[in-house]
């Protein structure tokens, strides 16, 4: 008779939990303790199922006809074979009716992976805790900015405010905080307040898209994530060696993954919030973008008068809920032959988009410039029922 191997199993037989679908161990070799770490690990000793590659199909069938496939483990495979965990050791009636559906199979025992538990929904955990009208209301989604969620929470909710947050943390288990917005976005930074709910006391991230590094205090700096692929959009639409003026350019999210693309590139991205600019800065570091970002503290209207008339080839404007107020300054910036303007700003109805192409027609007109063409018009965004931010790509001359 062969030997038992002396000690724990893990160390005689090398167990690797990362390659355990690829092994066999024989049952007798399995004590209590060592069962008790397979367990541990995920791994279980179930009776088995195995058939050829080619008879699987079949095999999953008449397992499910027979109730016996255990379902709380994941089939396995190896060698050209697969290996079906089973409840039970299959009986002598069952065994036949195997035999007539199988032209091959063995019944043994070997170790399987447990299925991955599904994970909970912030609903299913609130589920004995919040009304179930109330719960309709809790929203499905929500942004998140590195390991910080952001959440609306309606009056009619207020009071469960707490246990969400929390409930959140539970099926995420990456994130760490929850903001509850506390009002809308206002005055000249663009700062909206927030109170924490759950999890650690802190406003400060790093968010990371498209490869970008990005630290944001979400308190003392507007950012919204909801924009990544927009950002991204637009990156690809710059060409080489042109000179970028970024107006409303916060933390840098379009500055950055801009320079990211294109090492030609020379990006002026201005902000008149002091804590964005330290931020800015922060992050062109990080991206390695000192050859390609300047970040420019000051009102965008000064700084164009002074420094950038006749200079710029692309503006980016995203200020949408003021920026007509500045085309004239973003068509100043652009050279004499023109350049491109990417322009956004909230609208409603089911005209939105065409409200929003009249406003930058009339204003480009306004500051004596001609709109060439609109190359894209798009909702970017839904900021409300029937209202949206609106992102208009342009030529003017």
């Amino acid at each position: 008779m062969e030997a038992k191997p002396e000690g724990n199993i893990l160390q005689s037989w090398k167990f690797n939990p990362t390659t355990i679908e690829n092994m066999t161990i024989p049952i007798e070799y399995l004590g209590r303790d060592d069962e008790r770490i397979m367990k541990e690990c995920e791994y279980m000793k179930r009776h088995c199922l195995s058939v050829p590659k080619n008879l699987g199909e079949k095999a999953v069938t008449a397992s499910i006809k027979l109730e016996i496939l255990d379902r709380d483990y994941q089939i396995s495979r190896k060698k050209g074979e697969i290996f079906l965990p089973l409840f039970r050791k299959p009986t002598q009636e069952e065994t036949r009716r195997l035999r007539s559906e199988l032209t091959a199979f063995k019944l043994t025992e070997e170790l399987f992976k447990r299925e991955p538990k599904q994970k909970s929904t912030v609903r299913q955990i609130l589920k004995e805790m919040v009304p179930p009208k109330l719960l309709e209301e809790i929203p499905k989604s929500m942004p998140t900015v590195g390991d910080i969620a952001i959440i609306e929470i309606s009056n009619e909710l207020s009071s469960y405010d707490k246990q969400i947050g929390k409930a959140i943390l539970m099926a995420n288990p990456s994130l760490k905080t929850v903001l509850k917005k506390a009002g809308s976005v206002h005055g000249t930074h663009r700062i909206r307040d927030f109170e924490i709910i759950a999890g650690e006391s802190r406003t400060v991230t790093i968010h990371r898209e498209y490869g970008c590094i990005l630290n944001v205090d979400l308190s003392k700096v507007y950012f919204n994530p909801r924009l990544a692929y927009e950002r991204n959009r637009v990156s690809r639409l710059v060409e080489k060696r042109e000179t970028i003026l970024d107006m409303f350019a916060g933390v840098g999210p379009f500055s950055i993954q801009i320079a990211r693309r294109n090492e030609t590139i020379k990006i002026f991205a201005v902000d008149i919030n002091p804590v964005a600019i330290e931020y800015l800065n922060r992050n062109i570091e990080e991206n390695r973008m000192k050859d390609r970002i300047v970040a420019i503290e000051g009102d965008v209207e000064n700084i164009v008068q002074q420094r950038f008339e006749g200079k710029i080839d692309r503006v980016l404007m995203n200020l949408p809920g003021n920026s007509v107020r500045y085309i004239g300054t973003a068509c100043k910036a652009l050279k004499r032959r023109g350049g491109k303007i990417h322009y956004y700003q909230f609208a409603e109805g089911s005209d939105a988009l065409e409200v929003a192409e009249q406003t930058f027609k009339r204003a480009v007109e306004k500051a004596g410039r001609k709109l060439e063409g609109i190359t894209t018009i798009r909702r970017v965004t839904a900021t409300a029922p029937r209202e949206w931010q609106i992102g208009i790509d342009a030529r003017v001359s």
